[in-house]
């Protein structure tokens, strides 16, 4: 039996003029503004940007009364509640394959149950532990990875180490690990964390060969627009030799 996820999660936009609203569709009779996560994902990875979702959600919803956001311009991102405070995680589209994918397959349900990307995605968080400590604080820092899920893949790790290695509780820790990522929304986290670190690296790399492009040109306008300066040469006297009086200096 699969298990049908709940319907906690708004679409929210900000337009440029500031108005804020929560993307509201008409299901028969019903107007609805949360829906399952990978229902969300469904829909937003059938578009390549920020752009071609307002396109499309321009169609899909149904404002309020004195509603003064057409979605027109602006972003959106998604909202939720957990623990009495508000979150927010950022829509995906289409270049994020691995979403597109299973948001489709996974529609309305909030567990992949015998999923293999699964067990791949588990040994790739494990494998950030090892060997990326950048990835991995940047992971934790920004809650792609929970803190539940943290101390888990810190104990597998501990525990298939070569100072020290405890199959039966390594792979009782495998385990927990696999299950926890076969919630949407813990895979989704760690998907989104990792693509969202690749792009943030990308542009620094970007901003400092920018950087080093605009130095380059500043000191070639400086070579080329500063002329050495031309220095007279004083000529002694005929019959006499030159002395250091000539060029100014005392002795």
């Amino acid at each position: 039996m699969t298990q049908k996820a709940r319907g906690i999660y708004s679409i929210k936009h900000i337009s440029n003029d500031g108005h804020e609203s929560i993307l509201r569709v008409k299901e028969g009779k019903i107007f609805k503004e949360k829906f399952p996560l990978t229902t969300i994902d469904a829909i937003t990875t059938t578009c390549d940007n920020m752009e071609g979702f307002l396109k499309l959600a321009r169609k899909l919803h149904k404002p309020k009364k004195n509603s003064y956001d057409d979605w027109s311009d602006g972003y959106c991102y998604i909202e939720y509640k957990h623990e009495g405070e508000v979150k927010r995680i950022p829509l995906v589209f289409s270049d994020n394959l691995i979403l597109s994918e299973l948001s489709k397959n996974y529609e309305g349900q909030s567990v992949m149950k015998g999923e293999k990307n699964v067990t791949i995605w588990a040994h790739k968080a494990i494998n950030i532990r090892r060997k990326n400590e950048e990835l991995y604080a940047y992971l934790k820092k920004h809650g792609y990875i929970s803190r539940y899920l943290a101390p888990i893949i810190g104990e597998y790790v501990f525990f298939t180490g070569e100072n020290y290695q405890n199959p039966e509780e390594a792979n009782i820790r495998l385990t927990m690990i696999k299950t926890k990522l076969s919630e949407y929304k813990a895979f989704r986290d760690l998907v989104v964390g990792i693509d969202m670190h690749q792009k943030e690296k990308e542009a620094r790399e970007e901003r400092q060969k920018e950087i080093e492009r605009l130095k380059a040109v500043r000191e070639t306008l400086v070579e080329e627009f500063i002329e050495p300066e031309i220095v007279e040469r004083i000529e002694p006297e005929k019959g006499r030799q030159m002395s250091f009086s000539d060029i100014g200096f005392k002795f």
